[in-house]
């Protein structure tokens, strides 16, 4: 807008320009595919090119005419650009330009590009010996492959130049003087930044209006938020007490309740559990008395695979926040055992529909008896044990395995929870599915409220439960499959009608623990997917070499995965403290008439459901904090659909938001 008219613009002033943008983005117009040209090619030639170079370039790129490319990126030149190595050779009225450029931006669909090559490789230093020239995309000896996008879209490309000739006349700027031009060119595109603000704002508007929309499904955050700004507060402080005193009401306990495992370890819930336990006095009331931190009686031993140590077994007074050796022998041997299923092949393939390669991971899980952890020995499985189940689902999300995991774990439990002093009919069906979910022969997927309207691979599951209000049906098929952000998780809806398996209270008690279970298996998995994106990109950074060393040996990469690391290893003892609340069975009342205190035999608490949402949360944050660190540290590369770092980082994004969004389960963190 800002150009002469000689020059196909308008004449405009900046702030015309300004209000320009601030509509055109609050319109919701299209991104320009021409910007490489208009905001980055056309100050160069502003400032660096001939009158002829503008002529004939300038209008034809207002029009629209033409579209440009810029390739300035190479296979070991990123960062580093000045130690690119294609090569621009004199030939008679030219050059010729040999080589490969790759990130390419919109070098998918333009029709020329710009950048620098190598024309003096006896220069005395890398930035020196540079010349910036402009080539068409078209023009023989040039090769153009696209490299998909992440979101489907095209728009990189690598070029491969083999002796493409290219005019005097295109050459920008005296020969050897390329890397000061483009130092210009980067000073232009670091500026696409300060344009108006209205991009930014339109940005702004749509999320706070699809805020509004769904702010029944994801929560009031303003009210959670100003509940996790309240103060820590003692119930009873002593004089030794910093702690101010509560005006709440203190919250009821009955005579047998366990604290939570994770609760025991925060201020916050220290406070509350050694109140609940003592007279008076709080954690800090305690520290000040020099009586330690406070550590209150933990929950029961859960049952091992083997072994006689397990994971929330009880010393003195203090929770044992540690997998015994049984349970860590039995994560290795599924690692391993994954690590030889070539799972990006499977993951790809299940993005198709075609799901025989998935379905030959899952056979591997039942042989080594992961199918079977979430079914009672009753129905041939082993479990129920979410431990075990949880350390084998890390493992598969290290793998990012394919199909409805953590469906099928829920579904177990729903069908066993039913069965368990139920009607004749629920005995029968879970005498049909549970044996055959045990042994892997039948993946199956549950839609429930706690999950959203979709069920997750209905196409590629042997049965479709569907849980609406008190009632539990077997659905008889799906409707179409639905576009995901994570191609391997394909959403469908159950269609109605169908079996009709139960009905009543019992049907909604066991749905919301078989809920809590989903929501645990899927933070297993966020786990173990943010454990992935971290051990791939610290190998990356490890062998990239830009400026002469490796990338990984910068401290500000350092920083960054580290950070992700700590988020993930602060989130495990949570996902296995909500291991120890669903093992201990933290029982609120019978599901169903039968034996006190099974291990199905009664719904979720809220203690269970508030230590499996914290583990949800965190574990989803962390991971969605690995997949953020590692594509900032891959670059471009990271954005790619091709490389398989991307199988991860739309796994973590999506099992973020699965089975309890992050304001969802802090809403159930802060509940009282």
């Amino acid at each position: 807008m800002t150009w002469l008219e000689e020059y196909g613009g308008r004449g405009a002033s900046v702030i015309e320009r300004l209000l320009f943008e601030e509509e055109y983005y609050a319109a919701g117009a299209p991104g320009r595919v021409s910007q490489n040209g208009i905001s980055l090619l056309a100050p160069t030639l502003f400032e660096h090119g001939s009158a002829e170079q503008r002529a004939r370039i300038l209008p034809p790129m207002a029009r629209g005419e033409t579209i440009w490319a810029q390739a300035w990126s190479e296979p070991e030149s990123g960062s580093d650009l000045a130690s690119l190595r294609s090569t621009a050779r004199r030939a008679d009225g030219g050059w010729r330009l040999s080589g490969q450029k790759t990130w390419s931006s919109r070098a998918a669909f333009a029709d020329r590009a710009f950048g620098l090559f190598r024309s003096d490789p006896a220069a005395d230093a890398p930035h020196r010996g540079l010349t910036y020239l402009m080539f068409a995309l078209d023009a023989p000896g040039v090769t153009v492959r696209p490299i998909g996008r992440l979101d489907g879209k095209p728009a990189f490309a690598e070029l491969f130049l083999d002796e493409v000739f290219v005019p005097d006349e295109d050459v920008i700027g005296e020969p050897g003087q390329g890397w000061r031009i483009a130092m210009g060119t980067a000073g232009n595109e670091r500026g696409l930044t300060l344009r108006s603000p209205g991009r930014f704002t339109a940005a702004a508007r749509r999320l706070v209006a699809l805020w509004r929309e769904r702010a029944d499904e994801a929560g009031s955050e303003p009210g959670i938020e100003a509940a996790a700004r309240r103060p820590w507060t003692c119930w009873a402080p002593t004089a030794n007490c910093p702690m101010p005193p509560t005006t709440r009401t203190r919250p009821a306990r009955g005579p047998t309740a366990t604290p939570s495992p994770w609760r025991a370890r925060s201020p916050r819930a220290r406070t509350r559990s050694s109140a609940a336990s003592s007279p008076s006095g709080c954690w800090a009331c305690r520290r000040g008395a020099g009586e330690g931190d406070g550590s209150v009686a933990a929950a029961e031993a859960v049952r091992p695979v083997a072994g006689d140590e397990p994971i929330g077994r009880r010393e003195g007074a203090r929770m044992r926040f540690m997998l015994d050796q049984a349970q860590t022998d039995f994560g290795r041997t599924v690692d391993r055992m994954l690590g030889g299923a070539d799972t990006p092949h499977a993951i790809r393939a299940w993005g198709r529909g075609e799901h025989a390669p998935g379905r030959a991971v899952w056979g591997r899980l039942a042989n080594t008896g992961v199918t079977g952890l979430a079914v009672p020995e009753a129905y041939e499985g082993v479990g129920p044990l979410p431990v075990e189940l949880g350390v084998a689902y890390v493992a598969a999300g290290r793998h990012a395995v394919p199909g409805p995991l953590a469906e099928t774990a829920a579904a177990a439990v729903l069908l066993a929870a039913l069965a368990e002093g139920g009607t004749a009919r629920t005995g029968q069906v879970a005498e049909g599915w549970l044996p055959r979910i045990a042994d892997g022969r039948a993946p199956v997927t549950l839609a429930a409220a706690d999950g959203g309207p979709y069920a997750l691979d209905a196409d590629a599951a042997d049965a479709v439960f569907a849980v609406a209000g008190e009632e539990l049906w077997l659905a008889p098929g799906h409707g179409p499959v639905q576009p995901s952000f994570d191609p391997a998780r394909r959403l469908a809806r159950p269609l109605p009608g169908g079996e009709l398996l139960a009905r009543g209270p019992a049907v909604a008690a066991a749905a919301a623990r078989a809920a809590d279970w989903a929501a645990f298996a899927t933070a297993a998995l966020s786990l173990g997917t943010g454990l992935a994106l971290v051990e791939r990109t610290a190998a990356y950074v490890g062998q990239r070499i830009q400026f002469g060393r490796p990338i990984g040996s910068f401290q500000a990469v350092k920083h960054r995965l580290a950070d992700a690391l700590i988020g993930l290893e602060f989130a495990r003892p949570l996902l296995y403290g909500a291991a120890v609340a669903l093992a201990s069975g933290s029982t609120g009342g019978a599901l169903v008439s039968g034996p006190a205190g099974g291990a199905l035999a009664s719904g979720s608490t809220s203690d269970a459901r508030a230590e499996v949402a914290a583990a949800k949360v965190a574990t989803g944050a962390a991971a969605y904090a690995a997949a953020r660190t590692a594509l900032q540290l891959h670059g471009a590369l990271g954005c790619t659909d091709e490389y398989d770092l991307s199988l991860w980082i739309r796994r973590a994004r999506a099992l973020r938001s699965a089975w309890g969004s992050p304001s969802v389960c802090r809403a159930r963190v802060l509940a009282p």
